[in-house]
């Protein structure tokens, strides 16, 4: 079976060498020791190109997709211990617009140190139910068991309305040692980088459930913030392609261990069932961790400007979400109640980039 492959490979090989433009071939294979490439514009991949320049800027517009990890929590049922009719699952953040920009210093060795910031946009949504006879129920009073009947703001309610937003930023500061993975007469080589590096992230969300009673004249706020900041050492890889003599294929993978420094700050407002504004806070930190995977499509403009196009993955896992740290538990009864902190969250972001590159 190798042998087969073998001669396979040198078949290709040879059709290939038949075919191909060998001084294009010389320059582009010159190990830097060319001052151009003809026909190989994209700084990244190859020796030669990479010592065509010395400086590298991409600005990227990103439209991702964030998908909620979080547990499903009930919130509001239809008559007493009735029909759930509000849940956290009902939540549909939607697309939101983000943007990206990394600098980039190259070395004489093709090695770089590049500094990357990420906006990654805002998401919001919002759901409510409405009862013309006042049949709403809340998760705070089991659903109007207990007590029975439930509580003057929360209960026998007209209105339940519950909101989610959510925003992060990143940015992080690598070191990319130049790897030349394979060298083939059809391709030259396949080029690539492996990557060390520092990466800070930032994750603020809150929650809101407001219910209002018209037949007790009667209504609460309850809201809950959560802060995750996140501090940590990341590794990767990427590797590039060329497919033709404009256009080149590459792809990427990064995972991070952080130092999560955690919180959540919750607020009610309940006049008819509390004497004043409850107010809980709590903080702890732990380990997270988190993954980004792309790929992504570069074709020339011009020998300093490429645009490009992809598809990005982000992860994050052990972190505190908003609607996880909501307390199910009464706040109205005599005694109080235990604050609550959660860490064992998850969020995906994923969706496509387009961007251009400038070097110089």
């Amino acid at each position: 079976m190798l042998l087969r492959f073998l001669c396979r490979l040198s078949i290709m090989s040879f059709l290939c060498l038949l075919t191909m433009d060998f001084g294009y071939a010389q320059d582009f294979c010159a190990n830097g020791e060319e001052e151009e490439c003809p026909q190989r514009l994209n700084t990244k991949l190859n020796i030669c190109g990479w010592r065509m320049c010395a400086f590298d800027i991409d600005v990227e517009a990103i439209f991702l997709n964030r998908v909620n990890k979080a547990k499903d929590i009930d919130f509001t049922s239809e008559e007493i211990a009735g029909e759930i009719v509000l849940s956290s699952n009902d939540f549909d953040s939607g697309w939101q617009t983000g943007w990206r920009i990394t600098g980039e210093i190259f070395f004489d060795t093709c090695d770089r140190i590049e500094v990357s910031y990420l906006s990654g946009g805002n998401w919001s949504s919002s759901q409510s139910v409405r009862s013309d006879s006042d049949n709403l129920y809340s998760v705070l009073s089991f659903f109007g068991a207990s007590p029975f009947g439930g509580y003057n703001g929360t209960d026998e309610a007209s209105l339940h309305k519950i909101s989610y937003d959510s925003e992060f930023y990143t940015w992080e500061v690598n070191y990319r040692n130049h790897v030349s993975i394979f060298e083939i007469p059809c391709f030259c080589c396949l080029d690539g980088s492996l990557l060390y590096g520092y990466r800070y992230f930032n994750l603020d969300e809150g929650f809101k459930l407001f219910t209002q009673s018209t037949a007790n004249d009667a209504s609460m706020n309850y809201k809950v913030d959560t802060c995750n900041s996140l501090n940590g050492l990341q590794i990767g890889a990427e590797g590039w392609i060329p497919i033709n003599e404009c256009i080149d294929f590459g792809f990427e993978v990064k995972g991070a261990a952080y130092f999560n420094s955690y919180e959540q700050k919750t607020e009610i407002i309940a006049e008819s069932d509390l004497d004043e504004p409850l107010f809980e806070k709590k903080d702890n930190w732990g380990a997270a961790w988190g993954l980004e995977g792309s790929v992504k499509v570069c074709y020339e403009l011009s020998p300093n400007f490429y645009i490009r196009g992809g598809y990005l993955y982000l992860y994050l896992d052990n972190i505190a979400l908003a609607v996880e740290n909501f307390n199910k538990r009464s706040p109205f009864e005599d005694g109080g109640r235990s604050k609550k902190l959660k860490n064992s969250g998850s969020v995906i972001y994923h969706g496509a980039t387009f961007g251009i590159d400038w070097c110089w």
